[in-house]
């Protein structure tokens, strides 16, 4: 997202407050346009020079240059722009502008959000095929609209259900090139998201209509008023926000039913621009404010912080989002300075790093019994105690630096003896689930010990995911039954395992897997919006369900979600994991993968010209091997104690990540990690991995922006480095 004026035009928000902020490089002319997408920030000047800086794993801040750096920490140019820049706003991992008067797109291309004829997965910029000219283009999370001529075009992919496309269509769609949104003309503005996929336009007479977010066909926003809104910027949370002349800020959502709600007005709120993503931010008066409006009552009254700190009142303000869900970050920006605070998970904030690791360090601390990971945090567990290192207990207050939360020293968090952790299972990154001494399941949320209540526990679960109340679902294997809970009656959804029938609220039990050995959930950094699920039984047969529209599920087609469990064509398997989009499997001391390998997770180059493989196919390169672990886009193995114990990753690696040395953004082929042997379990997840590894010391490797790697520092690691405490 970006922003097109004071506050953002279609904008997004991130986390406020000039607290922990910094300038970033002075530019060397004018700022005229400033735009924020996920962990990445750029300007665009007035000599016609687009600067950017942050995380550029995708290329979406300079192309797919020869060498170009991953995380650029500092602004650099835009190679391969000429011409008169306008209208730059930044989607998930690309970016768009009207270049020339030309629609004009580069990044990733994994969506087809570029607009071009070929699957290419990252791509340079160029002119989006068909359109010619365009007067203003708004790109989404896995999607880019344009409007052209009063009407709006759109490309990219569709998830399930959302209805990108406005033609009435909810199954998945990808168009590679712009397709007419139908019942959609006379546009003045057009607005979507980096973070969302809701898309709206406003007519001339000041009519608002929204698709996507499962709104499939062009709807109107019911109000109570008339007259021309000056400005509508679309949420990432399926809401769209409209300032009128008068200051006041309405806002409509989409209500997961098809429809929206009619528009309602936020109270102590005056606005003349707003830019919107995990924080609302306005401009009145010359004032900067935000405020967090997660949740319907947040909309309705949010707590609005001022900003205070700037070398002036801002010109423009655009704001972003985090790797993980969080307060995300914003930047501000007068003629001659641009200042950005909050998340710098992937420099951002346009700062140099405090800490960068490429050789080993080892403090010999030790006792450790388990390791789990999730996104920005890292758990170990001990004979008498849960550590957590990384994010913070409590999230960071509006107007604060995640910098000042960051636990880079892990910390206790629950007293007694306890029996395992697995946060690497967690679907929510400041919660852990423990087995205590006496075999009894707990919840420890925001360092609060929680009873797990009825739900797995009930059920005599001891191994589980571990999901916070109200979540959609948990997995635990009880015996040799694989159970699966739901908090109240819904529809079929393939994750539930339960077949095509409603799923009853509850813990019900999976069939059709015989006796479970054991399960692989889905990782992703949120309770994934298309997940899918494994499992494996005493004979070693393999089963999976749910999505499978990157060919996770192994069948070796691509297409439908499965409401029950698929056996899968293998020898006997010993262990599996799932990454958001890809599985993988030990049979006997071999590693197959299957899903999506577009960023080489599966592990079968080249990914070019394989990024979707939906067959199980051997990982070569590897020695024999006793287990695999899936991050979201990357997997490691470690070998057999025989075999030394060492490891192998691959897959996404920007982070370092992989833990070979290096910050690769895409390895198709196993590398071995560094210095590690005697390795007993790997967890993985986004951006970080560790490692137990000796007996009973942990190795962490990778991102460690909020302190995860546990070294007592934040940064980043690119080899193992032994947690401290």
């Amino acid at each position: 997202g970006g922003d097109a004026g004071a506050a953002g035009a279609g904008g997004d928000a991130g986390a406020a407050g000039a607290s922990g902020s910094g300038p970033t490089t002075p530019p060397p002319a004018d700022v005229v346009g400033l735009a924020a997408g996920r962990s990445a920030t750029c300007a665009t000047l007035a000599n016609g020079e687009v600067h950017c800086w942050g995380r550029n794993g995708e290329g979406q801040l300079l192309g797919p240059v020869s060498g170009a750096p991953r995380l650029v920490r500092k602004p650099m140019v835009v190679p391969s722009l000429s011409g008169s820049i306008s209208g730059l706003l930044m989607g998930n991992a690309h970016v768009c502008a009207i270049v020339s008067g030309a629609p004009t797109c580069w990044g990733s291309n994994f969506n087809s959000e570029l607009g071009r004829n070929d699957s290419v997965g990252f791509g340079e910029p160029m002119v989006v095929a068909n359109l010619s000219a365009a007067d203003e283009i708004a790109p989404g999370y896995t999607f880019t609209c344009a409007r052209v001529a009063g009407n709006a075009w759109c490309w990219g992919r569709s998830v399930q259900g959302m209805g990108t496309f406005g033609d009435g269509t909810t199954g998945e769609q990808t168009h590679q090139l712009p397709v007419q949104i139908p019942s959609v003309d006379d546009l003045t503005m057009l607005t979507a998201n980096g973070g969302g996929s809701l898309v709206c336009g406003m007519r001339s007479q000041g009519e608002v209509r929204c698709w996507g977010a499962g709104v499939t066909t062009p709807t109107t926003v019911s109000r109570s008023w008339t007259d021309v809104p000056i400005q509508i910027a679309a949420g990432a949370d399926d809401v769209i926000f409209l300032v009128r002349s008068n200051g006041e800020v309405w806002w409509s959502r989409a209500d997961g039913s098809g429809t929206l709600t009619s528009a309602k007005q936020m109270t102590g709120l005056s606005a003349t621009r707003i830019a919107i993503g995990h924080q609302l931010c306005a401009t009145w008066g010359g004032e900067l404010r935000c405020a967090s409006v997660t949740g319907t009552g947040a909309l309705q009254s949010p707590s609005f912080t001022t900003i205070a700190g700037l070398p002036g009142a801002p010109t423009f303000v655009a704001s972003g989002y985090g790797l993980i869900n969080g307060l995300g970050f914003v930047c501000a920006a007068g003629a001659s300075w641009v200042h950005c605070w909050g998340d710098d998970d992937g420099g951002q904030l346009g700062q140099e790093l405090p800490w960068i690791v490429t050789t080993p360090e080892d403090t010999g601390v030790t006792g450790a019994t388990d390791v789990g990971v999730f996104a920005d945090a890292t758990t170990i567990t001990t004979a008498t105690q849960v550590l957590r290192a990384g994010q913070s207990l409590t999230l960071p207050v509006v107007g604060k630096s995640y910098a000042a939360v960051a636990t880079p020293t892990p910390v206790n968090i629950i007293g007694g003896p306890v029996g395992a952790v697995r946060l690497a299972d967690a679907l929510e990154a400041r919660l852990a689930a423990v087995v205590d001494a006496s075999g009894g399941l707990t919840y420890v949320k925001n360092g609060a010990v929680q009873p797990a209540s009825s739900r797995l526990a009930s059920g005599g679960a001891t191994s589980f995911t571990s999901a916070q109340p109200g979540q959609l679902y948990d997995f635990g294997v009880s015996g040799k039954n694989l159970l699966v809970y739901a908090p109240s009656t819904v529809a079929n959804e393939g994750i539930f395992g339960l077949g095509p029938a409603t799923v009853p609220a509850g813990v019900s039990t999976i069939p059709g897997l015989g006796n479970v050995a054991g399960f692989a959930h889905c990782t992703s950094v949120d309770q994934p919006v298309e997940p899918h699920a494994c499992a494996w039984n005493e004979l070693g047969e393999a089963y999976c369900w749910g999505s499978n529209n990157f060919g996770q599920l192994g069948t070796g087609t691509t297409g439908a979600a499965a409401t029950s469990p698929i056996k899968i064509s293998l020898p006997a398997v010993s262990s599996m994991c799932a990454g958001e989009h890809h599985t993988c499997a030990v049979v006997g001391t071999e590693v197959r993968c299957w899903g999506q390998n577009e960023k080489g997770q599966v592990g079968f180059p080249p990914y070019q010209d394989n990024p979707v493989v939906p067959s199980p196919v051997k990982v070569g390169g590897l020695g024999p091997v006793a287990g695999v672990a899936c991050g979201i886009d990357y997997t490691c193995a470690w070998a057999t104690s025989a075999a030394g114990g060492g490891a192998w990753c691959w897959g996404e690696g920007i982070d370092g990540q992989l833990g070979d040395g290096n910050f690769t953004a895409i390895v198709d082929t196993p590398q071995a990690v560094v210095g590690l042997t005697s390795i007993s379990r790997i967890a993985a997840h986004g951006w970080h991995t560790c490692a137990l590894y000796a007996g009973d010391r942990v190795a962490c490797w990778g991102a460690s922006y909020r302190g995860e790697v546990g070294t007592g520092k934040t940064g980043i690691t690119t080899v193992p480095a032994t947690v401290h405490w």
